[in-house]
């Protein structure tokens, strides 16, 4: 009797495993489909402008965020080059100066940085200085996350997703 509710106890743990890694399949196909459908939304451009909004837009879309926005380093400092669902927007804004601070604080301290903290901490949390995001956040009260861009290893600029509050960024994203 011991062994058959063991045989059962373990055909419950392997369901359970096949389970979650159906899941966590299904999730990575997923990130692969939309990965691709970007990408070939970014090669169909001709120019380079063209093909950094439609990334900025799909990411956008992707994150379920009001506004991604691409910097890139000029004369070391990270001047926002294309916003998405935005076309055209004042470079002398407030708020164009305040994504570009925080674009600038995750470049100079080479992490990413995501505002609120995701629930289990980020992944290479040291002891980060967050300034800019704090003055960001206080403008458009909501989540913010800022990723460095880096080519060879040297940053080359930033990207900066904005949400609701409501919709913190998670540790997977």
């Amino acid at each position: 009797a011991v062994m058959r509710q063991l045989q059962w106890g373990i055909a419950g743990l392997e369901l359970i495993l096949s389970r979650h890694s159906n899941q966590a399949e299904r999730e990575r196909v997923e990130t692969l489909e939309y990965s691709i459908d970007v990408l070939s939304a970014v090669l169909a451009e001709r120019r380079f402008d063209g093909a950094a909004m439609a990334f900025v837009t799909g990411l956008a879309t992707r994150l379920g965020a009001d506004r991604v926005s691409l910097g890139l380093l000029e004369d070391g400092e990270c001047k926002v080059r294309h916003m998405s669902h935005s076309s055209q927007f004042d470079k002398r804004m407030n708020l164009v100066r305040l994504i570009e601070a925080a674009m600038d604080e995750a470049v100079d301290q080479r992490q990413p940085m995501v505002m609120p903290a995701p629930p289990g901490g980020q992944t290479d949390e040291r002891a980060a200085i967050r300034l800019a995001h704090d003055r960001l956040l206080a403008q458009e009260q909501g989540a913010v996350m800022s990723l460095p861009l880096y080519i060879d290893g040297e940053p080359v600029g930033a990207l900066l997703a904005e949400r609701p509050l409501a919709q913190p960024f998670s540790q997977s994203e």
